[in-house]
């Protein structure tokens, strides 16, 4: 199985080499994947995991609690688990509002480093998909200047599934984030594109993005 991860692990970073000159960390889906394929997929060089439950991330980042493997939620947050989400992973890519990131600050209080979160974005009305609409991410990027224990490190944008001018949508969420960036230089994260549309998402300038069966094949 290493020998599999090695190979598919090397031809997609050929593929990005391809496509960007800028460094793009390899975020992998693990959600369905065992703790035996976890470790082997970090023996072959991976250390961002991302999962998208509590309950079935907590066995996994305990059975590797002592490996550098840097572990992402990327799940809906819920306030009634927040406090364990805030203790358990380093990364959050799903808070939407100022309460979010306020209860996720409240949370990583105990913390030695602060816990590193990103604002899921959407690009239209947020009623049937949970996302911070663009237009109010730069007030929300205010606010988290005053909240200690987090560090807002960018955005994740999914696409909507029925979404026809995927490039274009890219695009969209990429030139915002550019923008607040020459605003807010400490941004420096905008993970975006999964296994059937990351080439499409890093050629317009994503530089994290996750991966599940590209990398760790169909789960058993």
């Amino acid at each position: 199985m290493l020998s599999l991860l090695h190979t598919r692990i090397q031809t997609i970073q050929d593929i990005i080499e391809q496509l960007t000159t800028e460094s793009v960390t390899l975020m992998v889906a693990s959600k369905y994947h065992s703790i035996d394929t976890i470790w082997a997929a970090h023996q072959a060089g991976l250390i961002n995991f991302g999962e998208n439950t509590l309950q079935g991330a907590l066995p996994k980042i305990k059975a590797l609690q002592n490996t550098p493997i840097q572990w992402h939620f990327i799940g809906r947050l819920q306030s009634n688990k927040i406090k364990k989400i805030g203790t358990y992973f380093d990364w959050v890519h799903t808070a939407t509002s100022l309460t979010d990131l306020i209860q996720l600050n409240a949370a990583a209080h105990h913390r030695d480093t602060p816990l590193n979160v990103c604002i899921q974005v959407g690009l239209y009305d947020a009623v049937h998909q949970r996302h911070c609409p663009l237009a109010q991410t730069t007030s929300l990027i205010e606010s988290a200047q005053s909240l200690p224990y987090i560090q807002l490190r960018g955005f994740m944008y999914l696409p909507m599934k029925n979404t026809s001018a995927l490039n274009t949508s890219f695009q969209t969420v990429a030139q915002h984030y550019q923008t607040l960036k020459h605003m807010t230089p400490d941004l420096d994260t905008l993970c975006m594109g999964m296994s059937q549309d990351y080439t499409v998402a890093i050629q317009a300038g994503a530089n994290m993005v996750r991966l599940g069966r590209a990398i760790l094949g169909e789960p058993t």
